[in-house]
């Protein structure tokens, strides 16, 4: 005797009782619901149970100016593989990226796949603006850094990884000072290209470098 799967134990028994098509159909149909559902519970209960297991993660990569100037700290993605793929795999979950041009943005869309060993899936992507080339790096080494920036970013955020220091990063200190540098703002977003805003950005700077 051959083991028979669910899908061929329902099959044996539309034969067996002479089930016409549509009822097969709509019995085959009522299985894969259940089976969607089951797969989402365990997705979720697994998620849950390894949530409370990922570490939080502390910046310890500077990013850096054209003159050698540290502009902000951050986490490179392979730390945080590195933190966090033990855990997944213990829990059954394994992950990719796919990418996408957007051509009405000049984005790239990097869209993360968390998956179970159950079945189910979930997703969550981010556009990556399009941004130039810079005397650092050049429009092939731009593209690989907007490609690791999406993943980083949805991988955090697919995953809800903590990372340490991250809320303080660009706050505005009260209320007032964000009513004080809203003209500021406002400035910087009426700029139609990339050399504009850095005209725009350097005078602001000057101004505020000692703020």
């Amino acid at each position: 005797e051959v083991a028979l799967s669910e899908t061929g134990m329902l099959l044996k028994m539309a034969i067996d009782q002479n089930l016409d098509i549509d009822k097969f159909e709509r019995l085959m149909e009522l299985h894969r619901s259940v089976k969607i559902d089951q797969s989402k519970d365990a997705f979720n209960i697994a998620f849950s149970e390894m949530k409370g297991e990922l570490p939080i993660i502390t910046k310890g990569q500077q990013a850096k100016n054209d003159d050698g100037s540290t502009m902000y700290m951050f986490a490179p993605l392979e730390d945080l593989q590195e933190a966090c793929d033990p855990i997944l795999s213990k829990y059954g979950f394994s992950y990719h990226w796919e990418e996408e041009y957007i051509e009405t943005t000049n984005a790239k869309r990097v869209t993360f796949v968390l998956e179970h060993k159950e079945g189910y899936s979930r997703k969550n992507y981010f556009d990556v603006p399009d941004i130039q080339g810079t005397k650092r790096n050049n429009a092939i080494q731009v593209q690989g850094i907007k490609s690791t920036y999406g993943k980083r970013y949805t991988f955090q955020s697919g995953i809800g990884i903590i990372i340490k220091g991250e809320d303080k990063d660009g706050d505005f200190k009260t209320f007032n000072d964000a009513i004080e540098y809203a003209e500021d703002i406002t400035w910087m977003k009426t700029c139609q290209d990339i050399e504009s805003l850095a005209g725009v950005w350097k005078q602001i700077y000057t101004r505020l470098k000692k703020d």
